[in-house]
């Protein structure tokens, strides 16, 4: 299955330390994190193609529901997906994807976040979980557990954080789908280009999918 496929592939990556700017700090942001090789042979290049082109396809389909243009409107491009482990003890303090709002501020173009976890057997016990801030200001916490989609603003309607790892190693990949109006040169590789010529369906083994989108709003 994909899923699994995945998870086993990420798991054997080696990562480097995330960085919060220009900073490296394990008290602020205390993942491991790398970019797969998205052209690799093998059952982890495979199934990344496997994911990404169905994901792409969800974010197309979202995009005729969400047309607007701070929505999904100009939505035609991602960056390459990156692979992180949170290790025992981790976090990343609260913090925006895109901090940018109505073309305002430190614009990058990011619009809407996917993350996927990869983490079997998750517990509400072991922390781990990605807490979402709503406009209204409610608190959403999720739980990183395997198999679980996880759709947001990437903006600053959508401040999050990951809370602190107390068991074993978060796994997830996460996707940044860009706004090609906001930021034409960000670098990012258009949809078209990776949804030509495939099939459009359902990410696979999607029982336990959620969809986040600009929670509190009215």
């Amino acid at each position: 299955a994909t899923g699994q496929a995945l998870r086993q592939g990420v798991e054997a990556l080696p990562m480097d330390p995330g960085r919060l700017g220009s900073v490296e700090s394990k008290s602020l942001r205390g993942d491991r994190i790398t970019w797969p090789d998205l052209q690799a042979s093998g059952p982890l290049g495979e199934a990344l193609r496997s994911w990404l082109q169905s994901l792409d396809a969800l974010v197309e389909d979202l995009r005729r529901m969400l047309p607007k243009a701070q929505e999904l409107g100009a939505v035609r491009a991602r960056e390459p997906p990156m692979a992180s482990c949170y290790p025992k003890g981790a976090r990343y303090i609260r913090h925006y994807d895109n901090n940018c709002e109505d073309g305002d501020g430190d614009c990058n173009g990011r619009r809407l976040t996917a993350v996927y976890y990869l983490n079997e057997g998750a517990r509400d016990e072991d922390g781990g979980h990605l807490r979402i801030v709503g406009q209204r200001g409610g608190i959403y916490d999720v739980l990183p557990t395997f198999n679980v989609l996880v759709l947001f603003w990437a903006d600053r309607r959508t401040p999050h954080e990951v809370m602190p790892n107390c068991g074993k190693d978060r796994y997830a990949l996460s996707c940044w789908y860009v706004d090609t109006a906001e930021a034409p040169a960000a670098p990012a590789t258009p949809m078209h280009d990776q949804l030509c010529n495939v099939e459009r369906g359902h990410i696979e083994e999607t029982a336990k999918t959620r969809a986040v989108i600009s929670v509190d709003s009215s």
